[in-house]
């Protein structure tokens, strides 16, 4: 097919268009889109490194072969669409502005060491999983929706906001770092070889969704409501650090001989499950007003709160170890039952139902 080479400034004016068809656009300058830049039927658009394509206007990439590929500097300030089938690949700079808005319904990579800024509106809807190796960054303004699949490979970083939708999957093999909104309906999952941490934000695990750390490590150092699942298996740890909040509204699940860390405030309004061989450690506050199931091994660490209030149960199930070195306080109304081995090497006190 016919190529085209920029070296030096190319403007695709108010009523301009350019159409890559088949062909191949090579830029080594600056490119600017007003009006339209519309690559189709196997056509290329390749940003070199060292080259700008900045698009006021919409750029959009149509059909099966046909590629967007940046080892430059992509500035986004309007409509960015990657059809069905279409690609985008990343091993540069990508900044969607804080007037842009950029739709994913093809393949989207950003490689190694190369970086996705998010200041707009950002909303992958591919039926082909959106990878990132390098580093993808949602700014303070910066909105994401994610209707599809995000594999995390390198370093997620949320200062804005972040919604995982309905039966959606955020796969995190890397670091995801949450500073702001991250709220979920679907799937967002952290597997061995990555680490999620909540700095200063908010993580809202919806009805219908859930928060699973699957052999690594989930910190709270904010806040997290819980409205559908967290999960921590495979060998996983969470840890509820100082001054942080973890509100249980449906259910928390400590299986596959991991550790559940609260040294904060954990107030469970509803269902814990702490399997046999998992270990669950308070050296804070823990008012449970719900259904908490001691399966494995629980310590109440010296300094310590464990209030089970009116209308909850605390079971120590059977073959389990409770070791209390601080307070416990069984309200009355609260139902305590005991069919493992509880040792009690500092203060209990029974206000209510104890079997």
């Amino acid at each position: 097919g016919a190529s085209l080479i920029n070296s030096d400034t190319f403007t695709i004016g108010s009523n301009g268009k350019l159409f890559v068809i088949g062909s191949t656009v090579t830029n080594t300058g600056t490119v600017t889109v007003q009006f339209l830049l519309e690559i189709k039927s196997g056509g290329t658009f390749t940003n070199q490194a060292s080259a700008v394509l900045t698009n006021n206007g919409q750029v959009l990439v149509f059909d099966t072969l046909s590629l967007l590929s940046n080892a430059g500097t992509i500035d986004n300030g309007a409509f960015l669409n990657n059809f069905s089938n279409g690609g985008v690949t990343n091993e540069g700079i990508f900044n969607n502005k804080s007037t842009g808005s950029t739709d994913n319904n093809g393949f989207f990579i950003n490689m190694a060491g190369d970086t996705i800024q998010n200041d707009g509106t950002f909303n992958n809807a591919s039926s082909t999983p959106m990878l990132n190796h390098g580093i993808l960054l949602n700014s303070v303004t910066g909105i994401f929706q994610n209707n599809a699949t995000l594999t995390n490979n390198g370093s997620l970083t949320n200062n804005g906001t972040v919604h995982n939708n309905s039966s959606k999957t955020i796969n995190n093999n890397g670091t995801l770092l949450n500073s702001n909104v991250l709220n979920t309906t679907g799937t967002v999952k952290t597997t061995v070889s990555g680490s999620l941490t909540n700095a200063a934000g908010t993580i809202t695990v919806n009805s219908g969704g859930s928060l699973i750390t699957e052999g690594s490590t989930l910190t709270n150092s904010a806040l997290i409501t819980n409205q559908g699942t967290v999960e921590v298996k495979a060998s996983g740890s969470f840890l509820n650090q100082p001054g942080s909040t973890l509100n249980n509204l449906n259910q928390v699940l400590v299986n596959d001989t991991s550790s559940f860390s609260n040294a904060a405030t954990f107030a469970n309004l509803s269902y814990v499950n702490v399997e046999c061989g998992s270990t669950f450690t308070n050296s804070d506050t823990l008012p449970n007003s719900g259904s908490f199931d001691a399966g494995g091994t629980f310590n109440n660490a010296p300094g310590a709160t464990l209030t089970n209030n009116t209308g909850g149960t605390f079971d120590v199930k059977g073959g389990a170890l409770m070791t209390n070195l601080s307070q416990v306080t069984n309200a009355a109304g609260g139902i305590f039952i005991n069919s493992g081995i509880l040792i009690d090497n500092d203060t209990f006190t029974n206000l209510g139902a104890f079997t």
